[in-house]
């Protein structure tokens, strides 16, 4: 029989040890180098892999923002940015003086924070500080990584995007206006249609005069991206800035009659706070305006020179100011200069450009002495109103020339937007009140940009976003010349200039906030509080709100790194907004927050597995997954008509739900794959062709708003105000199409503008909600309560009601049918092969395609190995399935083994197309080179790909209404569509490696739309009276296995046209810990099977993140008073799944534990809203490598897997299971969970007595269904008397011991440092000798000197113990050493134990003692568990003798 060990995590940390012997000898060249107290200690002698190992450190990090952990535990010198959030009470003045380089502290209403930079060896020391209560990261942050294009191109490779040189530009002068009124957009061309647009309505919502302007005399409707920054000098962007509007901010010139334009970025913003300065001396991209420069002769226009240094050349240059700038000038001859902030532009120039700064007074600007900067973007230094300057004043901000590539009225090189500019009386934008930041003193002297630095992290992702979502479709032409692959712009039918530009965003007339950039640093709660509070700090509603904030924030980012998504700060944070309270400021919101933004997010890269979805996840937000557009530009298809365009189905790698939490993760899917977007003009390909093609849920976030942009302004024109973010996402919601995929992976469907629209005008359709004003349904509660922000669920036999009100906002009554519904499987077909040798398969030297037909005659060309169609048309049952399909999913798997890594393995990607047999050939390609399968280029000019997926050994395809696509049937309002002869099956091998063949399996599954008996309605019809409302009720039982399962409440019309309305049902079964319920082990006919994980896993595979894999959750609840105190209460998971036992080549499932954890301090006194806890991973399968490349490591080196952690707390558990390796031999691997707890004595502990004689009761009993029957095993290791080295630290300097472990069978060894004086700071860090060298195995660093380093079964060998003295008042300070070793098996014996263990019995059992330990206090440790997994259950045993004696103290 194999045994196992298991790892035992447990909130409450065992001290276990013995006692062999210690040392001072100090290896040569260990001491760290001599620092004073502030400073960070220097790195370890030596970096290797850490042992497995624990210390007080990892308590610290959990009050450290994820994103900054590894910078943490990496600690060293470097400075890094952060937040701290300080308890009531304690001295935020200390902190800043304690820790910081420099800091500055501003005073909050709940809790102070503290705004600074401090090494990164500093941050464990931070968070250990009495009164640390969170520190948030204000440093980069990944950047998103879309979807590469690479795979969708015949030729396997990415065109190349035109790039002009600037050696060749000819500066053209643009129009120089001195406007009275804010800059317009360019509109060179009107926006007229594009094919994208076409598919979710909203050119027909265009046509109802519904455009997203809003309210454009009081609050003009106003869109935030949230990224990298946006560069508004786009001819598709131009003019288009969100500006203030009302005349009572002080950010609105009276003068001139507008305002500066709104945008936000807050890592400039803590620049400047403090003062942290780059080269040129700029705060981020707020530039200073250093040099301060005096006309010296006013009487005269002559031009006059200045010099200054340059930072990029090194060499002193002179400028000049030419006579028509000073012509300009209206401040008495004073100018100020600086350097230009942007990157990109020091790249492409060689050098920062000089920005002057002057006072020109445009439209009558009363702002102050500076409103006007010139840029010298084509730098000849001088500063003369030419072609060669960018010119920006308040009401035209944007600088920017034209470099003779582009039209006259377009740029082609970008200084960005100016957003302000200090006029010595009114601070930053939102900086008095986010930092307490007084105006900025001197006029002139701080310039603020807004830009998109494409050499930041994120690079054009922020000038993407905004052309995605509000892109005018000025550009008409794509930045490549000739072809690449299969690009070719514009397809045949289509003409740019009669239909309308390549960018277009739904709200076309939607004013945009940029916010960025995001992912160059700046708190995120930062961002989140300015889209709440905007320039004034003021929210919206409130009198004396100014209305400079957005209504719509996109946000297309994520971690995927956060396995508790939906509990984490940043998903709460954005709830709590929407909820009605901006914590960090202590405002409560008006209207409970209604008013607040809305939230669109992205769910992530990294499907097709289900519960991926990235943090954060606000229970209040709109989560957008991708939908597919294929053909409208010709990239790797034909697409020979419009009518031949795909659309509409769900993107393989679009990210799926559920939570963390239990909830949906998914609200509506919007085009990501392929689409528009607009790029900055620094890339240098021209402003008239500063446009792209990219993918990704960053594409369809802000697809969707501008969607809810059209929504918005929608109600604003219908009810005369603007909806609450929870009526927007309900309109949303309703008016999606459904794709025929489950709630998880597709939420309400694909978004689209004219169904909301409609149904806001009350032209068609209704507006259904649920009790929570939410458009869908999450069954359940939580003993007993519904908290809007904690997970809802059902035990076995309970029932849950939910009432939903439906709204006729039309003029005539409306009556809808209302039905349950689900997907459900009809039909399942496998198609398995070997695919040719190399030699055979590439003899053209062309990547092949294995092709098989869907739907055809006995004998149809076309499919590799002149195999049938999968479904013939000449059997009526194949003809009836394929008619009653509603959802066709595909699925590919190849073995691990043969495929490696996507760097010298063994790519495949899977492919459908729609072909139309146009010649009558029947051929959908030729086989010129006659090898049996389609090459690159033996491919008819007939098809056009419907999706493609490619996810390391696994890819899956949805496609839905597979019937309706072969005939060309559309639902009402979409474009026409061709029929098509078949559906084609292909999979295409990409590269080889040194595989010569590789075994494929495909399956191919129909699924079917069919009545959901689980959740019944008290009517199945409903007659709404015009402009009136009424309900119906819902409910269900739970009578299912545990798990998670989807359907749908569906609302059908007929009037005007026959139309559906689907409301996600997220229904979640919860399972009891005490009947050792059996998770998994089910075959479900859904798409999510609670007992069938379907891979979705390839290691470093092209888009894999770390929260890739196939996910299933599980949940209990474990009740107050069922943890006896003197009991250890254990849950213990045994997972068992079909495998090969081919490790490592075989699947691999982690299992993964979560518990109660304390909510966070910023959510205090919202336990209404968030319910009584968090949740958190607290242990599980252990993990070896990192996200997401976990290396194959199971208890039983097998396909079965044994975990277990104790339970310290009552309330909600959760079971997770995470597919970290995907074996390929089958695309659907069934797993089974078997769960139970185990209790056993908590301790022993011993005192005033010898114990050679001893007999002390322990305690045993399970009820976990596997161990039924099977024997239990015990033994004691021990004993051990903790050894204690009083050591003399230095100031700045360490002090060092060695210890030895002798033991082969050591299982702890805990080293412990202490001193009473709390202003004594000393840190701990433990080495292991490998050869010739110390190797740093764990490390502790808190804020005092009673650190802790444990480490698990450390081998034997030289330890070295080195204390560093921190920060050591007096110079000088003992610090006491305690090292325990816990070895030696045998100390004890256990009698009483079962050899066939009855479930539920409890088992008396007797403690015996082999050895008599010496006075002293000894410790020791009992291991239990059956006989697979022996080590399971850890008793801890304390013996204090008689005469008990202090541990023995070594003094030097």
């Amino acid at each position: 029989m194999r045994r196992t060990v298991w790892r035992v995590v447990s909130v409450l940390l065992i001290v276990v040890l013995t006692a062999p012997g210690m040392a001072f000898a100090a290896p040569a060249g260990s001491s760290r180098a001599t620092v004073s107290s502030a400073a960070a200690p220097p790195p370890p002698l030596a970096v290797g892999a850490l042992s497995d190992a624990e210390s007080t450190t990892d308590v610290a990090l959990q009050r450290i923002d994820p994103e900054l952990r590894p910078t943490a535990r990496a600690g060293g010198a470097e400075l890094v940015k952060v937040t701290v959030l300080v308890a009531p009470g304690a001295d935020a003045d200390a902190y800043a003086g304690r820790y910081f380089e420099r800091a500055i502290v501003v005073p909050g209403r709940e809790f102070d924070r503290v705004v600074g930079v401090l090494p990164a060896g500093r941050l464990v020391k931070l968070a250990t500080t009495a009164g640390t209560l969170a520190v948030l990261n204000m440093e980069a942050r990944p950047a998103p990584k879309p979807p590469v294009p690479t795979a969708l191109l015949d030729a396997g490779v990415s065109p190349e995007r035109r790039t002009l040189l600037l050696a060749e530009a000819m500066p053209k002068a643009r129009p120089r206006e001195v406007m009275s009124v804010a800059t317009e957009p360019l509109d060179v061309v009107g926006v007229q249609s594009f094919f994208s647009q076409d598919t979710n309505g909203v050119e027909a919502t265009w046509a109802l005069g519904v455009t997203g302007a809003g309210d454009t005399v009081n609050d003009p409707l106003k869109l935030a991206v949230i990224d990298t920054g946006v560069d508004f000098a786009n001819p598709d962007l131009y003019g288009i800035q969100a500006r203030v509007t009302d005349p009572d901010s002080a950010y609105f010139d009276a003068g001139s009659g507008t305002g500066w334009p709104i945008a936000f970025d807050d890592r400039s913003m803590s620049d400047y706070a403090l003062d942290v300065q780059d080269y040129r001396g700029n705060w981020g991209w707020y530039m200073n305006a250093f040099k301060v420069i005096q006309d010296p002769d006013l009487a005269s226009t002559a031009p006059f020179t200045f010099t200054v240094t340059h930072p990029d050349l090194g060499e002193v240059v002179t400028y000049t100011i030419d006579s028509l700038v000073q012509s300009y000038n209206e401040n008495g001859g004073r100018y100020r200069f600086g350097w230009h902030p942007d990157d990109a532009l020091v790249a492409q120039l060689g050098e920062a450009p000089g920005v002057l700064v002057t006072g020109e007074q445009p439209g009558g600007s009363t702002w102050g002495d500076f409103d006007t900067i010139y840029v010298d973007l084509y730098p000849d230094y001088a500063f003369d109103a030419g072609p060669a300057d960018g010119w920006a004043a308040l009401g035209q901000e944007i600088a920017c020339i034209n470099l003779g590539w582009s039209s006259p009225a377009s740029c082609d090189l970008s200084g960005g937007m100016v957003t302000y500019i200090a006029n010595g009386t009114t601070p930053i934008p939102a900086s008095d009140w986010l930092y307490g930041l007084p105006a900025v003193s001197e006029a002139g002297s701080v310039v603020a940009f807004m830009l998109n630095d494409i050499l930041e992290d994120g690079a054009d992702h922020g000038t993407l976003c905004a052309g995605t979502a509000v892109g005018q479709g000025n550009i008409v032409e794509m930045p490549y010349s000739g072809t690449y692959g299969s690009v070719n712009w514009p397809p045949a039918w289509y003409n740019p200039l009669a239909d309308g530009g390549i960018s277009q965003g739904p709200g076309k007339d939607t004013k945009l906030v940029a916010m960025g950039n995001y992912y160059a640093g700046g708190a995120s709660l930062n961002f989140y509080d300015f889209a709440a509070l905007g320039y004034d700090g003021v929210p919206a509603g409130h009198p004396d709100d100014t209305a400079d904030q957005p209504h719509i924030t996109t946000n297309s980012y994520g971690s995927g790194a956060v396995e508790n998504d939906g509990w984490d700060l940043s998903s709460r944070y954005v709830t709590l907004i929407n909820k009605g309270y901006v914590a960090q400021q202590g405002i409560t919101l008006p209207d409970g927050g209604n008013r607040s933004p809305l939230f669109v997010g992205s769910t992530g890269n990294s499907g097709f597995g289900y519960g991926t979805v990235t943090s954060p996840q606000p229970e209040t937000a709109v989560m957008v997954g991708v939908s597919t557009v294929f053909g409208q530009y010709n990239l790797g298809d034909t697409a020979l008509d419009p009518e031949w365009v795909n659309w509409g189905q769900l993107g393989g790698f679009s990210d799926r739900g559920p939570t963390s939490m239990a909830t949906l993760g998914v609200h509506v899917l919007a085009n990501g794959f392929f689409g528009s977007g607009n790029i900055p003009l620094n890339w240098l390909t021209g402003g008239d062709w500063a446009v792209d093609y990219w993918s990704g849920t960053s594409r369809s976030g802000p697809e969707v708003g501008g969607i809810l942009a059209l929504i918005y302004d929608a109600f604003y024109q219908e009810m005369g105000r603007y909806p609450a973010w929870h009526e927007a996402r309900t309109l949303l919601m309703n008016g999606a199409r459904t794709l025929y995929s489950d709630p998880m992976a597709q939420g309400a469907g694909m978004a689209n503008a004219l169904n909301a629209v409609e149904i806001i005008r009350g032209d068609r359709g209704v507006m259904i909600a649920n009790e929570d004003g939410d458009p869908y349904w999450v069954p359940g509660d939580y003993r007993g309560d519904e908290f809007y922000g904690f997970a809802r669920g059902l035990f076995a036999g309970e029932t849950a009601t939910e009432t939903f009100t439906v709204d006729n906002n039309g003029l005539v009554a409306t009556q809808i049918d209302l039905d349950a519904v689900e997907l459900t499987l009809i039909d399942h077909r496998e198609w398995n092969f070997t695919s040719l040798p190399l030699a055979q398969e590439l003899v053209s030297n062309d990547t092949p395609y294995y092709g098989r037909r869907l739907f055809g005659a006995p004998g149809s060309p076309g499919s590799f190995g002149g195999a049938d169609p999968l479904y013939l048309t000449t059997n009526p049952t194949d003809a009836q399935l394929i008619a009653d399909a509603d959802l066709l999913v595909v699925r590919m798997s190849y073995p691990y083994e043969q495929f490696l890594d996507d760097i010298e393995g063994n790519w495949w990607f899977l492919y459908a197309f729609a072909w139309r047999d146009d010649n009558t050939d029947d051929l959908w390609y030729t086989d010129a080179n006659a090898n049996g399968v389609a090459n690159t280029g033996e491919s008819q000019a007939e098809r056009v790909r419907i999706s493609y997926d490619y996810h390391g050994n696994t890819a899956e395809i949805r496609i839905r209404s597979p019937q309706a696509l072969l005939d060309g049937d559309t639902w009402p309002n979409e474009p026409t569509a061709a029929p098509m002869s078949d559906i084609l099956i292909m999979l295409r091998h990409f590269y080889s490696g040194a595989f010569d063949t590789t075994d494929l399996s495909v399956t191919v599954e129909l699924y079917q739309e069919v009545p959901w008996p689980a959740v019944t309605l008290d009517r199945s019809q409903l007659t709404i009276p015009a402009e009136a409302s009424r309900t119906f009720v819902a409910e269900t039982t739970a009578t299912e296995p545990p798990g998670s399962y989807g359907g749908y409440i569906k609302a059908s019309y007929s009037t005007p046209y026959e139309y559906w309305e689907y409301l996600p049902v997220q229904k979640q079964v919860w399972f009891a810990s005490d009947v050792d319920p059996l998770l998994g082990g089910v075959d479900q006919p859904t798409l999510y099977d609670n007992g069938v994980v379907y891979g979705a896993r390839g290691p470093s595979s092209a888009g894999d993140r770390a929260e890739s894999g196939d996910w299933r959750f599980f949940y209990t609840d474990v009740g107050d008073g069922t943890l006896p105190a003197d009991l250890g209460t254990y849950l213990l998971a045994q997972t068992t799944w079909e495998g090969e036992d081919d490790a490592p080549n075989d699947t691999d499932l982690d299992t993964l534990f979560y518990a109660p954890t304390v909510a966070d301090p910023l959510f205090t006194g919202q336990d209404s809203l968030f319910g009584p806890s968090g949740l958190t991973v607290v242990g599980g399968s252990p993990r070896v490598g990192s996200a997401p490349d976990w290396a194959y490591q199971t208890s039983t080196n097998g396909p079965e897997d044994w975990s277990a952690a104790r339970m310290t707390s009552p309330g909600l558990h959760a079971v997770a299971a995470q597919v970290v390796r995907w074996g390929g031999e089958r695309t659907a691997v069934p797993f089974t969970i078997t769960v139970g707890t185990a209790q056993a004595t908590a301790s022993v502990h011993i005192a005033g007595r010898a114990c050679l004689t001893c007999a002390v009761p322990l305690t045993f009993k399970t009820n976990h269904t596997s161990l039924e029957g099977a024997a239990l095993e015990a033994i004691g290791y021990g004993f051990s008397l903790p050894l204690t080295r009083r050591l003399a630290v230095p100031q700045g300097d360490t002090a060092t011991v060695t210890y030895t472990i002798t033991a082969s069978d050591a299982l702890r060894l805990l080293v412990t440092t202490s001193n009473p004086d709390a202003g004594v700071d000393a840190d701990l860090t433990v080495y292991r000798r490998v050869g010739a060298q110390w190797v740093e195995v764990g490390y502790s660093g808190r804020a005092d000197s009673n650190e802790r380093v444990l480490l698990y079964n450390p081998v034997a060998g030289d330890y070295l113990i080195e204390v560093y003295g921190y920060a050591i008042p007096g110079g000088t300070a003992d610090v006491d050493v305690a090292v325990t070793e816990v070895s030696g098996a045998g100390a004890m014996t256990v009698t009483g134990l079962p050899t066939s263990i009855v479930l539920g019995q409890t088992y008396d059992l007797t403690l015996h003692f082999t050895t008599t330990p010496p006075f002293g206090t000894w410790y020791g440790m009992v291991l239990m568990g059956p006989a697979e997994s022996p080590t399971a259950i850890e008793i801890p045993v304390t013996i204090e003798p008689v005469r008990a004696y202090l541990p023995v103290i070594f003094k030097n």
